[in-house]
């Protein structure tokens, strides 16, 4: 099984791009991560839905408090109003600089190490410098289906 058959394909992020555009594509792909290229086209970092999320909309009081939260929302600015705020920040405060990145004949085994070890659900596949595509957890799930049903 080849890891490269389930990258799948992605604009990478460039400078100048918002999180409207990252959420965009994240969704037209299905995919929670969108690498982060700097205008030269080297890979710098990571754009994940779940650390965008997370930073601009959970407070910490909330999280430790998870359990105590109803069905209702308790916080007022956390309305449509901030959503829209969010979706035109730029992506600039949002990069990750810490990457797992597998090569193109990387085994299904390492993905799926390098993935559990770092608590992610995705990796970014690279060849010689060269952003490929995403590789998510699903899509090596999708992959053992199609070969052995």
């Amino acid at each position: 099984m080849k890891i490269s058959d389930v990258a799948i394909q992605t604009d990478s992020v460039q400078p100048g791009w918002t999180i409207r555009d990252v959420f965009k594509e994240c969704v037209k792909r299905q995919v929670p991560v969108l690498p982060y290229c700097d205008a030269s086209g080297r890979l710098v970092g990571r754009l994940a839905l779940r650390h965008i999320l997370r930073v601009s909309s959970i407070p910490d009081y909330a999280i430790r408090n998870a359990h105590l939260l109803g069905d209702i929302g308790v916080h007022p600015d956390f309305g449509e109003d901030h959503f829209k705020k969010v979706l035109d920040q730029p992506v600039e405060d949002f990069i990750l600089k810490d990457n797992v990145v597998v090569g193109p004949h990387s085994s299904v085994q390492k993905v799926l190490t390098l993935m559990e070890k770092s608590g992610r659900n995705h990796a970014l596949l690279m060849d010689e410098g060269t952003y490929c595509g995403v590789i998510t957890r699903m899509a090596v799930v999708e992959l053992i289906l199609e070969r052995l049903g």
